[in-house]
């Protein structure tokens, strides 16, 4: 992978965490250092383990989906596409989230 594009996507994935740490400071009304730590302790070893996980997953069986890796793409976005339309017409109680409390809420899973 060329410098430029690892550059692209670490900042790609710097925005992204980023806008995660704005949103959870907006919720999260009190402070807790230990919140804190461990929020940014799993956002960054997240972030760091998905470019990982997705190289080493692309380099070993790659040539076995070149032909219908567009719509594994298409199924995945269909699918988070809806599922962010459908939780748009949930009522307000089922939306909230805790981004302290590391559970799913069973409403989201």
């Amino acid at each position: 992978m060329p410098f430029i594009d690892m550059l692209l996507l670490a900042v790609a994935v710097a925005m992204d965490c980023f806008t995660m740490a704005i949103a959870s400071g907006i919720i999260i009304k009190k402070f807790q250092w230990r919140t804190a730590l461990s929020m940014a302790f799993f956002f960054g070893l997240f972030q760091m383990a998905m470019p990982l996980l997705g190289w080493f997953a692309i380099n070993s069986f790659a040539h076995y989906v070149e032909a219908f890796d567009h719509w594994i793409a298409f199924g995945l976005l269909a699918f988070l596409g809806g599922r962010m339309i459908r939780d748009a017409y949930l009522p307000e109680e089922q939306r909230k989230m805790n981004l302290a409390n590391l559970k799913i809420n069973s409403s989201w899973a």
